[in-house]
């Protein structure tokens, strides 16, 4: 038995504007789309949102971002550059409950001090992984998350789902 991944992949690049993150995610969208990739919409627009508006956290106006997709049939890579050199951290995941990303200033333990911090963990969650790799030419990081493929259910000749 021979199996063949396809490869797909696509670079988008921005201007550090808010506009960009809604951008990307859109971008984002039309491969899953073209692609026909059986990962999560839903997933890739919030890893997508978090990755790119950290980014701009922590690029100035002029600075640009790219946004890389890479689909090779096991999973849907999702990479952000910026030219920071600012790594970033995830804490421990732990258990997280729906408590715990509650949009109220107790549940996101916000303390005068920590604004948010959640982004990255949430990420974790949903991705199969999550890696930072700093780049020397030019000066900067990737953040690269991966999506794993979803099932996706289907109709047999009969009508029944498989």
């Amino acid at each position: 038995m021979t199996t063949t991944l396809t490869c797909r992949a696509r670079t988008h690049h921005y201007s550090a504007q808010r506009s960009a993150v809604g951008l990307a995610r859109d971008e984002a969208a039309a491969a899953l789309r073209e692609w026909r990739v059986p990962v999560s919409g839903d997933d890739l627009a919030l890893v997508v949102s978090e990755l790119l508006t950290n980014a701009l956290r922590v690029s100035g106006p002029t600075e640009q971002l790219a946004l890389h997709l890479r689909w090779i049939g096991t999973g849907l890579t999702i990479g952000v550059w910026d030219s920071s050199t600012e790594m970033p951290t995830v804490g421990a995941v732990g258990d997280l409950t729906l408590d715990d990303i509650a949009p109220d200033s107790e549940a996101l333990g916000l303390d005068g001090d920590r604004a948010g911090g959640w982004g990255l963990p949430i990420v974790q969650a949903v991705a199969s992984s999550l890696q930072v790799a700093r780049t020397h030419s030019p000066i900067g990081k990737w953040v690269i998350a991966v999506l794993p493929v979803i099932a996706v259910a289907t109709r047999n000749e009969r009508g029944g789902v498989t």
